[in-house]
């Protein structure tokens, strides 16, 4: 890590809200829903993993010093497993809720997270997407 004093950084976010699809706790089909929407008005009391897919495109004009970050919100629940174009993502130190996929980028992307859920054993959790998933652009100054 450098030691040295933090640059700056220019922020650019685009929201994922609007159109994903979910697979629902114990089940196989998918189902289209709007995001953002909480785990009780999807699925009520029901626990378990839930799969939540969206598709879209990568960001314009990036330059090789932009990294690209994907944000979920914060007591959404357990991510399980987050996938981006069928490969592994893993979360960055420290921010459990968020990955970098910069180097997974292709034009058309299909984002996936398995967020795990107990409705009745998370009294300080809202659950679900709750909240937009956001995709940064964060490029040095």
């Amino acid at each position: 890590m450098n030691s040295g004093p933090l640059k700056k950084m220019s922020r650019h976010q685009i929201r994922l809200q609007g159109p994903w699809d979910v697979i629902p706790p114990g089940e196989e089909t998918r189902q289209s829903i709007r995001v953002p929407v909480s785990w009780i008005t999807l699925f009520g009391e029901r626990s378990g993993t839930a799969t939540f897919c969206r598709h879209f495109n990568s960001p314009t004009n990036l330059t090789l010093e932009d990294r690209v970050l994907i944000h979920f919100p914060e007591r959404c629940g357990t991510i399980a497993e987050c996938h981006m174009n069928g490969t592994d993502l893993f979360p960055l130190s420290g921010f459990p809720c968020t990955f970098d996929v910069t180097s997974g980028l292709q034009l058309s992307n299909e984002l996936t997270v398995m967020i795990e859920y107990h409705p009745t054993h998370a009294e300080d959790e809202t659950g679900g997407l709750w909240q937009p998933v956001i995709l940064e652009i964060v490029t040095p100054e």
